[in-house]
């Protein structure tokens, strides 16, 4: 003979096994949603850091390039004067 609360208990188990495989599939997605959204933002963060610091260092160069330029022309000067 079986105890009538048995199968309640068994039924009762059951679901708490699914209900951790439920809770444990929606936590894998759940990390997996973040994990891509951040490497998303990631991306876009770094294309950003290296759009800007190649705008400077190119900026930099240029006003380097123009100071050269007007430092030669100073040095031209001074040698026709002497």
């Amino acid at each position: 003979m079986t105890c009538p609360h048995t199968s309640s208990k068994e039924r009762k188990r059951k679901n708490e096994r699914e209900s951790r495989k439920d809770d444990e599939n929606s936590l894998l997605w759940l990390t997996t949603g973040f994990s891509a959204t951040d490497a998303a933002f990631a991306q876009f963060v770094w294309k950003e850091i290296w759009t800007d610091r190649y705008a400077i260092c190119a900026d930099t160069q240029q006003k380097f390039d123009a100071l050269e330029a007007r430092v030669l022309n100073i040095e031209s000067n001074l040698s026709q004067l002497e």
